[in-house]
């Protein structure tokens, strides 16, 4: 019953205007690329290898691919909603209460609204993490779940499917694949061994690790910040009364309980995954606070159990179910207002721009395609070409593959810069945009 409640809901939702983000285009198009055997990950998305799968298994739509995208994850925005409920009721005295207050504060997440809307992977990551903590916690206690070949499996599994994803899980991952191999009548230490390594692997042998790790390194994100700024953002992703309620139920679990106590395993989780968040902003790496965002749901759990420790003491119960609701009904609602007000401009332009090319009969014969650059990842999906090969960004003629070729500008600009020398072969308006046609570089003369 639930699961077809998802998915009625999910298609639904589909009726709100959104367009896949930028890199989701970009996974898309590797979809498309894998299907005819070959893979170009040029551009300023880093590969990703489950994305490029789900991207590959999408093609079958066709042009609809991007609409089975926005489908896929909203299903999954939606389980982690629900996923969350059950932990958080998993691991308190009072599940009722500690389930409703971790929907709450997973509804307040800063990003999640976009991530969901836009298709963004970090939702579809968060509900992997949720399988894997729930694999993890007894249902009848809200224990640790005794170690078995089956809990393993279900444990490592999502956790190597969230490494393919970002390399934030690799930590998570492999200390899931060790608990497995010392699990008895579990999976053969070989085994293990081998999916770790196929994890990390897919990330580097489609491109090569040299190629691989300069492109991730040197793909410039809008808001990308360091270190010190990714903390602070971060721990503001949930509301900041939820973390107070989520550090309560850590602390009142390593002190009531044991060290390996549910509640201490996900907060060290957690932990492990900001501190790998922090090292990459450390060492250059882009980082976006967007990237603590699948941490969320485990906070928003621990908040809700946080919350049911307090129904004891009446004043501090009252005290921090208002202050939460303050903050979620205030602030985080006039946020989420806001993002969705952006995403539906978005998508009003991304949708524009598709029907621009039909209409301007921009396609893949097109000799050198230029387009503003949040675009780049869609025009490429759009007429089947690599990212790389579409050029973008103020001067972008004098950065053209080939300054002899016929140039095809769209861009939402008044005036479009071809290295300081601008001559129009025709334009033709559509919207906020315009499709202007102009002579090979080489003769635009000063």
């Amino acid at each position: 019953m639930v699961p077809a409640v998802i998915a009625v809901v999910a298609a639904g939702s589909l009726l709100v205007p959104a367009a896949p983000i930028f890199d989701a285009w970009s996974w898309l198009g590797w979809g498309d690329q894998l299907k005819s055997g070959g893979l170009n990950t040029s551009g300023p998305t880093a590969w990703k290898p489950l994305a490029g799968l789900i991207g590959l298994a999408l093609t079958p739509l066709g042009s609809r691919a991007p609409t089975g995208w926005l489908l896929l994850v909203r299903v999954g925005g939606l389980c982690v909603v629900a996923l969350t409920a059950i932990l958080a009721a998993r691991l308190a005295l009072r599940p009722r209460l500690a389930a409703a207050a971790a929907v709450v504060v997973v509804l307040g997440l800063r990003h999640a609204v976009p991530a969901a809307m836009e298709g963004g992977s970090e939702v579809l990551i968060a509900a992997l993490l949720l399988a894997a903590a729930l694999a993890y916690v007894r249902v009848d206690d809200g224990r640790p779940a005794a170690a078995s070949t089956g809990v393993s499996a279900a444990l490592a599994g999502p956790l190597l499917l969230a490494g393919l994803l970002r390399p934030e899980a690799w930590p998570l991952a492999a200390a899931a694949v060790v608990l497995a191999i010392r699990t008895r009548g579990a999976a053969p230490r070989a085994l293990g061994v081998l999916a770790v390594l196929a994890m990390v692997g897919a990330w580097w042998l489609p491109t090569g690790a040299a190629s691989a790790a300069g492109q991730a390194r040197g793909s410039p994100l809008a808001g990308s910040t360091g270190p010190v700024s990714v903390l602070l953002d971060g721990l503001t992703v949930a509301p900041v009364v939820a973390g107070i309620l989520a550090v309560v139920a850590v602390t009142s679990a390593l002190r009531q309980e044991s060290r390996v106590a549910a509640p201490v395993v996900l907060g060290l989780a957690a932990a492990s995954w900001m501190a790998v968040v922090l090292v990459e902003a450390g060492i250059g790496y882009p980082a976006l606070a967007r990237f603590v965002l699948p941490l969320g749901p485990i906070v928003a759990a621990l908040a809700g159990v946080g919350l049911s420790r307090l129904s004891a003491q009446p004043l501090m119960f009252v005290a921090a179910l208002v202050l939460l609701g303050v903050e979620v009904a205030g602030p985080r609602l006039a946020d989420a207002r806001t993002e969705v007000a952006r995403v539906r401009a978005r998508a009003e332009e991304s949708n524009a721009l598709t029907a621009v090319m039909r209409r301007a009969a921009v396609g893949p014969g097109t000799r050198q395609l230029c387009v503003d650059e949040p675009y780049r990842s869609q025009v490429a999906f759009l007429v089947g070409a690599p990212a790389g090969e579409i050029c973008s960004g103020p001067g972008f003629a004098a950065r053209a593959p080939d300054p002899d070729r016929e140039i095809v500008v769209i861009s939402t600009g008044e005036s479009i810069d071809t290295a300081g020398r601008t001559r129009e072969d025709g334009s033709t308006k559509f919207g906020p945009w315009a499709v202007q046609r102009h002579g090979p570089v080489s003769s635009l003369v000063p």
